[in-house]
């Protein structure tokens, strides 16, 4: 509610000296619906953060046979593949764990909000 406002039966809401806010029941009622709101958003901000971080990762996982066919043909000395094939494939790759890498600060940090809370 505003400053200086008073709900139609309800106490006003008053700054103790210790830092505590005493509230009255309806305004607590409203604080404790909000939170409970942010943290459904947060787990839900987490849990689609994991999940693409499986996607991501799904897919890495996926190039990563091709990468490594590639690479030991080469090392091998055979031409089956161009080695400018095998390093797009590669720059490929590391884009993607880099994204997964990425996601996965994200996600600890969106963890370490949402424990604080």
């Amino acid at each position: 509610q505003a400053q200086g406002e008073r709900a139609e039966g309800t106490e006003e809401c008053e700054l103790r000296e210790e830092g505590e806010l005493r509230v009255c029941p309806s305004c607590n009622r409203l604080i404790l619906r909000r939170l409970m709101e942010l943290k459904s958003q947060e787990k839900t901000i987490l849990t689609a953060l994991y999940e693409k971080m499986g996607l991501m990762k799904q897919e890495a996982e996926k190039l990563r046979p091709s990468y490594l066919e590639m690479a030991e043909s080469l090392l091998a000395g055979e031409y089956a593949y161009g080695l400018q094939n095998a390093s797009k494939k590669r720059l490929e790759l590391i884009k993607m764990y880099e994204s997964v890498d990425s996601i996965r600060y994200r996600f600890l940090a969106c963890l370490a909000l949402h424990v604080r809370v």
